[in-house]
């Protein structure tokens, strides 16, 4: 972690939180930076890694008046040195280094399909905190391969992320069995397992 860091030009002390999406409401953008500048007060040795899409340019359908609230809000608060947006990033290598240098991944959003960038940091190694979204309900278990909090709860959010960074112990843990669980059930293996057992279903149906 500490050369990666070096490399990207990341604090190396640091407990870093990352986040990988469009900077959009549906995401919970505003949500992750409202618990994060509160864990900040007790937890100066925290930073917030912010990778995705910030402008029209990267995302035509992006609200940048929503992201340059989000900026306002940490500027306000004084922690602009304890934050990165690093915009869109397409470099896979450069993605993997970034899941591998970081300490948790959080994803408080609203809405979603399967989200690929939980099952990225999982198979990454990285303890989650997400949001207990529907989708989600079948991928990650509260307390064994991850941590699930109330949608739109900043402050279960806090929580989530104090638990974590007091509790090495299962911080650990859970970052083994989520990338275990990556592995098993949602990895290419397993994808064509799926797809064929499918497959044979149909074809039994139709025999039928």
């Amino acid at each position: 972690k500490l050369n990666l860091r070096q490399r990207y030009n990341l604090p190396q002390e640091a407990t870093i939180l990352i986040f990988t999406g469009s900077l959009i409401h549906r995401k919970g953008i505003d949500i992750l930076v409202e618990g994060f500048l509160a864990a900040l007060q007790k937890h100066p040795e925290l930073f917030l890694l912010l990778i995705g899409p910030q402008s029209k340019r990267e995302n035509p359908s992006l609200n940048e008046a929503f992201v340059e609230k989000i900026k306002g809000m940490i500027t306000k608060s004084g922690a602009v040195e304890r934050v990165r947006f690093s915009g869109l990033i397409t470099d896979r290598k450069q993605m993997a280094d970034l899941y591998r240098l970081s300490n948790v991944f959080c994803f408080p959003s609203r809405r979603e399909g399967l989200p690929n960038v939980v099952l990225e940091a999982m198979a990454s190694g990285l303890p989650v905190v997400v949001s207990d979204l529907p989708v989600l309900k079948n991928v990650i278990r509260d307390g064994q391969n991850g941590l699930v909090v109330p949608m739109e709860d900043a402050p279960a959010l806090v929580k989530a992320i104090e638990r974590l960074i007091q509790d090495a112990t299962l911080r650990v843990a859970l970052a083994q069995q989520a990338r275990i669980d990556a592995v098993a059930h949602h990895g290419f293996q397993a994808w064509q397992s799926q797809m064929a057992a499918y497959y044979h279903r149909l074809m039994d149906e139709n025999q039928g």
